[in-house]
Formats: structure tokens, C-alpha cells, sequence
């Protein structure tokens, strides 16, 4: 079994949560490695940020992160966390999860036709966040 690992950077833009399509980035670099077929398993270690494969359209988007706000805002023994005096940490990254696992065959990734592989970064603050492509080959 051979596995390649790979650490990719991806800068944020604005002062706001952004959603980056890293579809093509990872589908390139998996044909770099001329690895046939296997899993390529795409994990960040940033707190603040989540990878998740959805449809890629304005209108998903949008509504998967008015979702994700009012799971994050929602009252918790009667407080609101966002008005409470201590900021707790944002737990919007924990409800989309740190990684996902693609299969490919033949150096193509085998999600939809509409799936896209994102990086949802939920920081107030422009940063570089770190993502980490492993490739394992299946024989």
C-alpha cells in the first residue's frame, strides 16, 4: 500500500466566513501521484474552520451557514452564547466535522456531478489555514 501525504494552504480572503471550493486542488494533485485508485482522506487542523463535500451553489451555501448560525446561537440553559459575557469557542466547525474520505478510480474522484469538497473557514480574522490531503492507494 502506498500513501502520500500532502500539506496544502489556503489563504482567507475577508473578515468573514468563507466557503473555498478546493474540489480542483485536490483532484489535481491526486492525478500527480499516479495512484490508480484508493481514498483521498482531505482533514484541516484549524479549530475555526470545517471540510464537508456539498453542492457548491450560492443558494446551499447560504443556507447551510443561516443553519449552522442558529445551531450556534441556539439558547443553552436559557443563555444565548453569543451575548454571554465569556466567549465560549465557536462550535460551528464541530457540527460539520474536520474530514472527509473520497473515494477515486482511474484519478478521478467518484462524488456527484453537483458535489463540490469545501473549506468552510467560520474566523472573524484573515488567516492561512493548514489542509492536510492524505492518498492511500488500494490495490
Amino acid at each position: 500500500m502506498r500513501i502520500e501525504t500532502i500539506k496544502l494552504y489556503f489563504e482567507k480572503q475577508a473578515n468573514k466566513t468563507e466557503v473555498i471550493d478546493i474540489t480542483r486542488t485536490i483532484e489535481h494533485l491526486v492525478i500527480e501521484t499516479r495512484i490508480d485508485s484508493g481514498t483521498a482522506i482531505i482533514y484541516t487542523d484549524s479549530p475555526s474552520a470545517a471540510i464537508a463535500v456539498i453542492e457548491y451553489e450560492e443558494g446551499v451555501v447560504s443556507d447551510i451557514l443561516q443553519s449552522l448560525d442558529i445551531l450556534a446561537t441556539k439558547t443553552i440553559n436559557g443563555k444565548d452564547r453569543i451575548s454571554q459575557k465569556t466567549k465560549r469557542p465557536d462550535i460551528r466547525p464541530a457540527l460539520i466535522g474536520s474530514s472527509v474520505a473520497v473515494p477515486f478510480k482511474d484519478n478521478r474522484l467518484m462524488i456527484g456531478k453537483w458535489q463540490n469538497i469545501v473549506l468552510m473557514d467560520f474566523s472573524e480574522k484573515i488567516k492561512r489555514n493548514r489542509v492536510m490531503l492524505q492518498i492511500l492507494e488500494v490495490r
